[in-house]
């Protein structure tokens, strides 16, 4: 990457860039497309319960998704970022409602 992208977002030892994805010390982690969907929709407003029905509807618009496929989303997520859903640092599941980012931003 060359420059800051102003869009960028900078948590722990990570980066986010939407359209470029997510990186670790400056190290690209290779992610699904709809995985990083999740994470920019969480990203967008951190500190916030995103139900589940809306990250769905933000990462597989118009059509028809199971919630494993949200699942199967967030535990890639969870295993790149290094995250215990059990004592989260970045993602947290509130339980039958949906996720929340907490991580710190820098």
């Amino acid at each position: 990457m060359t420059g800051r992208n102003p869009e960028s977002i900078e948590f722990g030892a990570f980066l986010f860039v939407p359209g470029d994805g997510l990186r670790r010390d400056g190290r690209p982690i290779a992610l699904p497309p709809r995985a990083l969907g999740v994470l920019a929709t969480l990203l967008a407003t951190p500190g916030v319960v995103v139900s589940k029905q809306t990250l769905m509807d933000a990462v597989w618009p118009g059509t028809f998704v199971t919630e494993s496929s949200l699942l199967e989303a967030i535990g890639l997520l969870r295993d790149a970022l290094g995250d215990d859903h059990r004592q989260p640092t970045y993602i947290q599941t509130v339980h039958r409602r949906g996720y929340r980012f907490i991580g710190q931003i820098k």
